[in-house]
Parts: C-alpha cells; sequence; structure tokens
C-alpha cells in the first residue's frame, strides 16, 4: 500500500524522524499497531472481531500524533468513496488520512476539510 515516506511526514507534519519511521511503518504494515499504543491494545482486546490492520493503524496513528479520536465520511452519493482520519481539532490542518475508492485503501496526508471540499490532498 503506498504511503508517505518518512522525510514527507516530517516535513508536512512536523515530526521527528522516530515519530514518523513509527507512522511509515504503521501504514505498511511492517508495525503491529497494538505495539505502540496501549489504547489500540486495549481497543482490539475490547472487540470480540479483531479491527482489520488499517483501522488498527489509524488508531495507532492517532495516539502517536496526540490527536482527538479517528473519525471518518463516506460521500452520500457514491458509497464506493469514503475516508477515515485523525482528528486534529482543525478542519483545514494537515492530517493523515485512509482514503478508500474505487484504487482501493491509501493512506495521504490532507487536511480532510480540504479533501472533504475540493480534492486537496497530497501524498
Amino acid at each position: 500500500m503506498r504511503a508517505p515516506t518518512v522525510d514527507r511526514l516530517v516535513d508536512m507534519l512536523d515530526l521527528d524522524r522516530n515519530t514518523a519511521r513509527t507512522i511509515r511503518g504503521l501504514m505498511k504494515g511492517d508495525i503491529d499497531p497494538c505495539d505502540v499504543s496501549e489504547s489500540c491494545d486495549a481497543w482490539v482486546r475490547r472487540c470480540y472481531h479483531e479491527p482489520d490492520w488499517t483501522s488498527q493503524a489509524l488508531h495507532a496513528i492517532n495516539d502517536l500524533l496526540e490527536c482527538h479520536g479517528v473519525e471518518g465520511w463516506t460521500d452520500p452519493k457514491d458509497f464506493r468513496f469514503g475516508v477515515s482520519f485523525c482528528n486534529t481539532g482543525d478542519t483545514y490542518a494537515l492530517t493523515v488520512c485512509l482514503i478508500d475508492d474505487n484504487q482501493g485503501e491509501r493512506w495521504r496526508l490532507c487536511s480532510w476539510g480540504g479533501l472533504a471540499g475540493a480534492g486537496v490532498c497530497t501524498f
């Protein structure tokens, strides 16, 4: 699955390199989300059916970015398009988004407000 580079994560989200490496590892599936996020681990243990790895990764990334939870929406005109994102508390601040559409799932750095309003999104 495509994901932003470590350099892009450092530059765009103002992260230290270790945090950026961890986030990229989560996006690529190289790091178990429950190993880096206690709240993700607790959430998964409470679930009857284990959530898919991208949902777990997004929750762990939310913790690493110290955001306000994972949110999402689906296009009401085309249910094949949806986005999940880490809520920064600012509609137009860049954040980590997981886009799911006819091209499959992919990670992006987006402002979810910009994505919802104008399709503004970057790698």
